[in-house]
């Protein structure tokens, strides 16, 4: 954050007056700043440091920086700072030069400082500052949002069971906060393609991590929505008096996009919570007996060493067969029961797209 660079001084705003042995000469001066976010204390911040590449003195410094075009005149003053006309990050910075009780011994500067025109001119034609849609910062925001979470274990993680020592089979649903941010960007309407640049990422999660979201791991991500509004933007350029004014027309896409986060770790979650909201334990009253696609038989599933047979679902292993009921109460869901996984929503490589785009949760 700082100065990104002295434009130059204005032709419009310059003034020069004398009286016996004091000359006096006012100009406006454009400056750009990095960020459009910075404000008039952040300017004034930065100025004192800053040089024209010309002289060795600080470029806006009262009574020690000379006009890079008259080694002759002091800056006495700064008027005032104001925002350009073009809006953020430009800035003018109104100035008063006049001959000191002391001069500069240089003989003068190799170059000189470029000189633009603001609205109007009476010289060549203008440098036109030009602040294009497509180049204007990302806008960022974020919120939460409470869902629910299925849960075999405690806070500590302590496996839950009833106070039969059975283990929950369906867990306890809690709940938990993913994060939400939203960002709006321009980019340029030549080369926009929808079906290529946008369509393969909505609703899709990371399939590698994203860095500049903090590294969030594969699966926490989510590009929940992405939307695009086309728009024409008609803007006046500068032009020399006398000459009749140029309109120039701006063709760009507004993209508007948003990711929910899940901020767990892959150790706390493996999945993340898209895609294990989606999965089920498997469950039934009746089990695989005999495998193989042409001879499958089921019967009812055992629940203890009387004869009864379970009355509702119970847990499956990945070969069809009922979790045995006699190691029950040692069974942990995640890891002993079989997983129905439906493997949505689908992955798509959203750290590109977020490189691509240069987004970034400060």
């Amino acid at each position: 954050m700082g100065l990104k660079q002295i434009i130059g001084f204005l032709h419009e705003a310059q003034d020069l007056s004398a009286t016996w042995g004091v000359h006096t000469c006012r100009e406006q001066c454009l400056i750009e700043m990095d960020s459009p976010m910075e404000d008039v204390i952040d300017v004034q911040m930065a100025l004192p440091a800053y040089d024209f590449n010309i002289t060795p003195e600080p470029t806006f410094t009262l009574g020690l920086s000379y006009h890079p075009s008259r080694s002759d005149l002091l800056l006495k003053q700064v008027n005032g700072v104001k925002i350009h006309q073009s809006g953020r990050p430009f800035w003018i910075v109104d100035i008063t030069y006049e001959t000191g009780n002391f001069l500069n011994t240089s003989d003068g500067f190799s170059t000189v400082p470029t000189r633009v025109d603001d609205t109007t001119g009476t010289v060549a034609q203008p440098k036109a500052i030009i602040v294009y849609p497509w180049e204007k910062p990302v806008i960022w925001h974020s919120s939460t949002r409470a869902v629910q979470v299925t849960r075999f274990r405690s806070s500590t993680g302590v496996m839950l069971r009833h106070s039969n020592f059975l283990p929950l089979t369906e867990g306890i649903e809690i709940p938990m906060n993913l994060q939400v941010h939203q960002f709006t960007w321009n980019v340029q309407a030549t080369g926009f393609n929808y079906s290529t640049q946008i369509s393969p990422y909505i609703g899709k999660i990371n399939s590698v991590q994203v860095d500049d979201f903090y590294n969030a791991p594969i699966g926490h991500v989510l590009l929940e929505s992405l939307t695009c509004a086309e728009n024409y933007e008609t803007v006046t350029l500068a032009t020399p008096t006398g000459q009749a004014s140029q309109d120039g027309t701006h063709h760009y896409i507004t993209l508007s996009a948003t990711f929910v986060i899940d901020e767990r770790t892959a150790v706390v979650s493996p999945e993340g919570h898209f895609r294990e909201s989606n999965r089920r334990v498997s469950m039934h009253t009746q089990e695989l007996i005999n495998g193989g696609v042409a001879n499958m038989a089921y019967a009812p599933i055992p629940i203890n060493d009387k004869g009864d047979f379970a009355q509702s679902p119970w847990p499956l292993r990945d070969d069809g067969s009922a979790y045995p009921y006699a190691t029950m109460d040692t069974a942990d869901p995640d890891v002993d029961f079989y997983i129905i996984d439906p493997l949505y929503p689908i992955e798509a490589d959203l750290n590109a797209f977020v490189n691509t785009h240069s987004l970034a949760i400060p």
